[in-house]
C-alpha cells in the first residue's frame, strides 16, 4: 500500500506492515511530536528509516507509544534540536543510529527492549528501566546478558576493566574512544572479534590507540605477553595474534602464530617483520597506519614497501591478506606497470626484480625493459636520493649492460658528488667489462 496520511494525526504519513502500520514520514513543523498508537485502524508498530529526516529538525520532544515494537535505523536522525525522547514500555528493538545527529544527553531504555542494534554507537548516556531482562549498565559498559555491547557516552577514560562474567565483546565497542589506552579482559571472556582494539574513527590517524591489554590469569582462550594479545586456536598450539604490543622497529613472530588478525598491527611503529613457519592467514588492514618497510615470510618471499609516499604505502599495505593470500602482488605490480620517474617507483621496480617471489615471465620482461630504457634516469634518481643499496641491487640485476652505460652512470654520480656510489659502478665495470680508466672531469 502506498504512503498516505493517517486520519488520526495529519502530521504523519504511514504504510501498512505485516503486523500493523509503520510511520514513514513526519510532516509537521512543531516543537513536540506524539506518534499515534493507531493509523487507519491498525496499531502503529514501526518507525521507518529516516522518518523524521525531512521535517524533524525543529523537534525538541518526541513521544513513542508502547504499540511501537521496532524503531528502525536512522529513524530520528537529523532531529538536531531533539533533547527528549520518551520511549514507552512495549518498544522491543532499536535500530543502529536511530537517534544519530540529535541533541540527546540522556535516554531511558524501557525494560521491554530486547535488542539494540549498534549499542556501541549510542548517541548519549543511557539508563535501563527496572526489570530489564536483556540489558544493564555498570555506569560505563553496556551489557546484553554476558556480552559487552557498548560503552556509555560522556564517560571517557584511559582505562576500562571488562567486568567478570562477561563471555563476549561485540565488534566496535571501543570505536571512537581515542583516549582509551588500557583494557582488562577477565578470565571469563571467550570471544572477541578481530580488530576490536582499533579504537579510533580513522585507522590512519596519529592516535596510538590501545597500547596495554591485560588478561585474567585463568583465561583458557586468551593470553598476553610482552609482544601482544594472542588467542589459542583449538588444539595443536596454533595462535591468532589479535594485537601487537611489542616495542621497537623490528618484530619476529613465533612459528605458532597461524593468523595475524585484522588491524593487529594498527599504527604500530614496526618497520621490519619476520613471520614464522606456521603463518597461514593475514586479516584485513592488518598493518594499516604502519611505517612497515620489509616483511620476510618463512618461505623466503619478501615484500618491500618504499617510504616517502604515504598514499602509495597505504595502497601497498592493503595487499596483505587480500584474496586469501599472505600478500597479493597484483596491486604492487599494477603500481609499477608503467614507468614513473620518482624514487618510490624506482625502488619498487628494483625490489620486485631483486626479491622473491619472482614476477611472471611477461611482467619480469616488462620491468627489465623499463630499467633498460630508463637506466640513466634511474641512476640519477638513486644518486639524488643517496641510495647505494638500491644501486647495488641494480648491479645484481645486470645493470649497467654496457661499458657505455657504466661510463654514463659514473659521470652522472660524479656530478651529483656521490663518489661511494660511483665506486660501485666502477667495481662492477671492472668485473664485467674490463679495466678501463674513467674520466671524472665531466
Amino acid at each position: 500500500m502506498s504512503d498516505r496520511e493517517a486520519a488520526e494525526n495529519c502530521s504523519f504519513r504511514w504504510r501498512e506492515t505485516y503486523d500493523g502500520a509503520a510511520v514513514t514520514e513526519y510532516t509537521g513543523d512543531g516543537r513536540e511530536a506524539d506518534i499515534p498508537r493507531e493509523a487507519g485502524g491498525l496499531p502503529v508498530t514501526e518507525i521507518a528509516r529516516h522518518a523524521f529526516a525531512a521535517h524533524g529538525s525543529s523537534l525538541e520532544v518526541i513521544r513513542v507509544p508502547g504499540s511501537v515494537r521496532r524503531i528502525l535505523p536512522h529513524a530520528f536522525e537529523l532531529c538536531v534540536e531533539l533533547k527528549t525522547l520518551i520511549l514507552e514500555e512495549g518498544v522491543e528493538e532499536l535500530g543502529e543510529d536511530f537517534a544519530a545527529a540529535t541533541s540527546l544527553e540522556e535516554l531511558v531504555i524501557p525494560a521491554s527492549v530486547k535488542r539494540i542494534r549498534g549499542a556501541e554507537s549510542l548517541p548519549c548516556r543511557v539508563t535501563f528501566a527496572p526489570g530489564s531482562r536483556y540489558y544493564e549498565t555498570d555506569g560505563f559498559g553496556i551489557y546484553r546478558k554476558q556480552v559487552l555491547s557498548g560503552l556509555q557516552r560522556g564517560n571517557e577514560t584511559g582505562e576500562f576493566l571488562v567486568r567478570e562474567g562477561t563471555e563476549e565483546i561485540a565488534q566496535g565497542v571501543f570505536n571512537g574512544r581515542e583516549r582509551l589506552r588500557s583494557v582488562f579482559l577477565p578470565s571469563s571472556v571467550r570471544v572477541i572479534p578481530e580488530g576490536l582494539f582499533s579504537n579510533v574513527r580513522n585507522m590512519y590517524s596519529a592516535s596510538p590507540g590501545i597500547t596495554e591489554i591485560r588478561v585474567g590469569p585463568d583465561n583458557p582462550v586468551f593470553f598476553t605477553d610482552r609482544t601482544g594479545l594472542y588467542e589459542r586456536l583449538g588444539d595443536g598450539g596454533r595462535l591468532r595474534l589479535h594485537r601487537w604490543l611489542g616495542g621497537g622497529r623490528e618484530a619476529v613472530l613465533p612459528d605458532e602464530v597461524a593468523e595475524i588478525g585484522s588491524m593487529a598491527f594498527l599504527r604500530c611503529g614496526i618497520q621490519s617483520l619476520r613471520t614464522g613457519s606456521g603463518l597461514e592467514r593475514i586479516g584485513t588492514d592488518a598493518f594499516a597506519g604502519c611505517a612497515l618497510r620489509d616483511v620476510m615470510f618463512s618461505d623466503g618471499n619478501r615484500v618491500h614497501i618504499p617510504s616517502g609516499n604515504p598514499y602509495l604505502t597505504k595502497d601497498l599495505l592493503r595487499g596483505f591478506g587480500r584474496g586469501g593470500q599472505l600478500y597479493d602482488y597484483r596491486e604492487y605490480d599494477r603500481k609499477i606497470s608503467r614507468w614513473y620517474p620518482d624514487i618510490c617507483r624506482a625502488e619498487m621496480l628494483i625490489s620486485r626484480l631483486a626479491l622473491p617471489p619472482e614476477a611472471d615471465e611477461e611482467a619480469r620482461g616488462n620491468y627489465l625493459g623499463m630499467i633498460r630504457g630508463h637506466y640513466g634516469e634511474i641512476v640519477k634518481i638513486l644518486g639524488e636520493a643517496a641510495r647505494p643499496d638500491l644501486l647495488k641491487q641494480l648491479c645484481g640485476l645486470g645493470f649497467p649492460e654496457s661499458d657505455g652505460d657504466a661510463a654514463m652512470a659514473v659521470a652522472c654520480l660524479g656530478q651529483l658528488n656521490r663518489p661511494e656510489m660511483a665506486a660501485i659502478i666502477m667495481a662492477y665495470r671492472k668485473e664485467h667489462f674490463g679495466n678501463k680508466i674513467f674520466d671524472f672531469s665531466l
